[in-house]
């Protein structure tokens, strides 16, 4: 009965990239954490990689409106958000540094900003 439902079709396309998009980057959010691991800069904790998962997936997030803004094809796409969602915390710095550069924003103006 759902396969002839429309809306719930339609639904769920538009719901794929973000599904997507959301497990490429958090696998690569899990392989970041699990080669911490494996290297000893770190020891497992469930908690430290459900924040990295977090943070994963939000950088993922990001490339994913960033790609589609840009009209970037969805196989490179793909790559560039499982790379941003292994990089982490590092992506949304480099974000932020380009959002500042768009801006015209002062890096020392914006280190002023945050402290205060």
């Amino acid at each position: 009965m759902l396969d002839k439902d429309p809306t719930f079709q339609e639904f769920a396309k538009g719901l794929l990239p973000y599904i997507s998009t959301v497990f490429l980057s958090c696998w690569g959010g899990f392989v970041s954490y699990i080669q911490k691991v494996q290297i000893k800069t770190r020891r497992f904790s469930l908690k430290d990689l459900m924040f990295d998962l977090v943070i994963s997936s939000f950088a993922g997030l990001l490339t994913h409106f960033f790609c589609t803004y840009a009209k970037i094809d969805d196989t490179i796409a793909a790559i560039l958000i499982a790379i941003s969602g292994h990089m982490g915390a590092r992506a949304i710095i480099s974000f932020e540094r380009m959002r500042d550069r768009m801006f015209g924003i002062d890096e020392s103006r914006r280190d002023y900003d945050a402290k205060n």
